[in-house]
């Protein structure tokens, strides 16, 4: 299967892990809401690379990858580890800034 654009490359990686919505991932990755979506469905070529490290250390797949199609496809395991990760991490942050307000 080829992936020669960035969103399809996004969309690859965000289907191989665990059940994850595009909206989640703008979360797990500190992304504006609807980032994922409009890159998916615009099928962009490229992106800024602030944008690919994002998504690609939420996802666990190599920002080149991500961005420009070079090296390894990422492997599935990776990409579920990396994704039960980031959604502890946003978890952590979520806490951390409830317990701050309330202070």
């Amino acid at each position: 299967m080829l992936l020669p654009t960035l969103g399809e490359r996004l969309r690859y990686a965000r289907l191989l892990g665990p059940k994850l919505s595009a909206r989640e991932l703008d979360r797990l990755a500190g992304r504006p809401a609807n980032s994922c979506r409009q890159t998916e469905t615009r099928c962009q070529s490229t992106a800024n690379p602030s944008f690919a490290l994002a998504y690609a250390q939420a996802l666990g797949v190599e920002a080149a990858w991500l961005l420009m199609g070079t090296g390894p496809r990422p492997a599935r395991a990776a990409v579920v580890a990396a994704v039960e990760a980031a959604r502890r991490r946003y978890e952590r942050q979520q806490r951390m800034a409830e317990r701050k307000a309330a202070a």
